[in-house]
């Protein structure tokens, strides 16, 4: 999260907080290992930080960008108690 202070007539390019960036906390991208999911996912790494996007993908064969950008799981969607862990565990 960008931490700029301002006055309204001098707003700079790191003026990027936004109501839904000032109360969101993480991140969960399901699915990341195709090249959609994966640009998509190292994308909103780059607006939010790589610690607020967490992403997964059923196989652990993604890309090593994804992988060493931030947290990666190996995980499939339809393990609720897989996928409950993950989410306790970055609340």
């Amino acid at each position: 999260m960008y931490q700029c202070l301002y006055k309204s007539s001098q707003r700079t390019e790191c003026d990027k907080i936004t109501a839904h960036n000032l109360f969101m906390k993480k991140i969960l991208f399901t699915g990341c290992g195709g090249q959609i999911g994966s640009e998509l996912a190292l994308s909103f790494r780059k607006i939010y930080g790589n610690e607020n996007v967490i992403t997964s993908d059923l196989s652990a064969n993604v890309s090593n960008d994804l992988k060493e950008s931030g947290p990666f799981h190996q995980l499939n969607v339809l393990d609720k108690k897989a996928l409950g862990e993950i989410i306790d565990k970055y609340k």
